[in-house]
């Protein structure tokens, strides 16, 4: 085996190891996106229960409202 074929199969070898290193940083940070946009969306769930609990928290103030206003009226007639 000739040394300048020894050279051109390290560089090769090199250039392949370099490349996979490359792969594997994108994998990397695709994943790391990916569980951002996650997190972002589970935030996203918790809000809107979060809203929808007010809401519903309203809704039955409002109910309870009502009701005492026309027991009132009630005690009235």
């Amino acid at each position: 085996m000739s040394h300048t074929s020894y050279n051109k199969e390290r560089e090769e070898k090199k250039m392949e190891e370099e490349e996979e290193g490359q792969e594997e940083e994108e994998e990397e940070e695709e994943e790391e996106e990916e569980e951002e946009e996650q997190e972002q969306e589970e935030q996203e769930e918790e809000e809107e229960e979060e809203q929808e609990q007010e809401e519903q928290e309203q809704e039955e103030q409002e109910q309870e409202k009502q009701e005492q206003e026309e027991q009132e009226q009630e005690e009235q007639d």
